[in-house]
């Protein structure tokens, strides 16, 4: 899954003026690639010495016999086990281009808190629609994928004709997913993935920033097209 490493700014045009927009500093996410690094490279080293037992099994897996016998943490944990190697890359490579922007949009600590939301909200939607142990962060990747989808739509206005375009890619993208999943044979948790995105959805529309535009100092005369002062790389162009 790809997409958008940060909303971009339109081109300007005549009579419009440059504005900043309030990034944040990433570093949450690098944590969070190394966490999920670091869980699987200890899968390699500890695998052959599991014996005959369901290594992914040992390392928390979503088990609902398990969970419902008590072992809740499994609600958690397989947010940072993966069953291979295309696996891990294909998600670590997605937290990657969506934790990024993200964390640059919304803050380090709301990343946090809708990347555990939306893990638990796609593990609790396969405990409930899915009987097959299950494993992954995509539950929590979709969550973000969808808490950009919101910060677009509801910051659509100032953002102008991009948010429209990358409204439209990402459900573009949406599709594809929910295509690859539906394939018969494919062993997706789709209803992960599901209760994944309508986790974060909601937890972004509740924490999800509006920007609005305030006072701006110019650096010089002010003239359509800016320059204006920003401590950021992005732009808008009202």
């Amino acid at each position: 899954m790809t997409g958008p490493a940060a909303p971009e700014a339109p081109r300007p045009q005549p009579g419009q003026r440059s504005i900043p927009l309030p990034l944040h500093r990433v570093w949450v996410t690098y944590a969070l690639l190394a966490a999920v690094g670091v869980v699987f490279l200890a899968q390699l080293v500890v695998a052959p010495f599991e014996g005959d037992v369901d290594p992914i099994i040992n390392w928390g897996a979503k088990v609902n016999d398990l969970i419902v016998a008590g072992q809740l943490w499994r609600l958690v944990t397989p947010i940072f086990i993966h069953a291979s190697l295309t696996h891990y890359l294909f998600n670590a490579y997605a937290l990657f281009v969506f934790g990024r922007t993200i964390e640059a949009t919304y803050g380090a600590l709301r990343l946090l808190v809708l990347f555990f939301f939306a893990g638990l909200g796609g593990t609790v939607a396969s405990l409930w629609l899915n009987a097959s142990p299950s494993v992954g962060a995509s539950g929590a990747i979709f969550g973000l994928f969808a808490a950009e989808a919101v910060l677009l739509w509801r910051n659509r206005r100032l953002l102008g004709k991009v948010a429209n375009r990358q409204l439209q890619e990402l459900l573009i993208l949406a599709g594809v997913n929910l295509f690859i999943a539906l394939v018969p044979g494919s062993r997706i948790d789709l209803s992960g993935h599901i209760g994944g995105t309508l986790a974060g959805a909601l937890m972004a529309f509740w924490i999800g920033p509006i920007w609005q535009v305030g006072p701006i100092q110019p650096v010089g005369p002010i003239q359509p097209g800016g320059p204006y002062e920003c401590d950021c790389g992005q732009r808008a162009w009202l």
